[in-house]
């Protein structure tokens, strides 16, 4: 089947931090731009930790090795935890600190600092799989003013922004109030007892950034939140979904009721022919 690489930088609203991390800048680190898009999470207390969920079959996690750096643990769902070292006296960036591999299917791996030394995670990536085996991987790319996304209520939803140079076509919506709600229907088929249709919604986060629920046709809702640094920064996964089911399928997502910065710029559905998918 089809395997692929979603990476989630640092800054996604994906990956869930204790309270105690902060974004690395260049006002506090000359060596930022040895970092993936210049920007890494840090924490240097010990038993601060996070985690991710992800559907999935394998997981990397990269940081940097520096002489600041101390003791860390890694564990993949219930398995044996992983016990590695962030120091480094010359100081390594874009290294990897724990990979671990399961079969296909819903997965949590989470990292705890063990020291009062520094810690930090630059980018994830996870390897998923769609359709069945020898068949080429299908992705469809729905821009944020496709007719599939429904923005409602229209008035809530606007695209004009000084930041849309930032975005995927130099076009996004941006919710200009709070509980705003956008949906995307694509169309899905299984024919085969295979893997799923997959979907990755991208968009913004930043300092002014708010909380938002996703929910997949009936399924419980999940809740995240684009307030995850300091600075804006476009191109973010907001949410991932694998192994969608049978038929049609809805992605529903609502902004809160505080106020704050949410915007859609795109999303990409992953799927094969065995699985009904076409090119669009």
């Amino acid at each position: 089947m089809p395997t692929f690489n979603i990476t989630l930088e640092d800054t996604s609203p994906m990956i869930h931090y204790s309270t105690n991390w902060r974004v690395g800048t260049s006002e506090t680190d000359k060596y930022i731009d040895l970092y993936s898009e210049m920007s890494y999470t840090l924490t240097s207390n010990q038993g601060e930790s996070f985690r991710l969920q992800f559907y999935g079959t394998g997981v990397t996690l990269f940081g940097a090795r520096r002489p600041s750096h101390g003791i860390y643990s890694a564990q993949l769902d219930g398995g044996p935890a992983f016990s590695g070292t962030g120091m480094s006296e010359n100081g390594v960036p874009k290294q990897t600190l724990f990979s671990g591999n399961a079969t296909l299917g819903m997965h949590t791996v989470t990292v705890v600092n063990e020291q009062d030394e520094s810690f930090d995670l630059d980018y994830v990536t996870f390897q998923t799989s769609v359709g069945k085996e020898n068949e080429h991987l299908i992705v469809n790319t729905y821009q944020d003013d496709h007719p599939s996304f429904i923005y409602t209520p229209a008035s809530a939803w606007s695209t004009s922004s000084n930041k849309a140079s930032w975005f995927s076509g130099s076009n996004g919506h941006f919710a200009t109030q709070p509980s705003a709600i956008v949906t995307l229907t694509f169309e899905g088929e299984c024919k085969f007892d295979v893997p799923r249709d997959a979907i990755a919604l991208y968009g913004p986060v930043g300092p002014l950034g708010t909380a938002y629920s996703v929910q997949i046709d009936n399924n419980n809702s999940t809740e995240y939140t684009t307030n995850t640094t300091s600075f804006f920064k476009a191109n973010e996964v907001l949410f991932y979904g694998g192994n969608l089911g049978p038929g049609n399928h809805t992605v529903r997502v609502e902004t809160s009721a505080t106020p704050g910065d949410f915007a859609i710029d795109y999303a990409n559905v992953y799927t094969t022919a065995s699985l009904g998918g076409r090119y669009n």
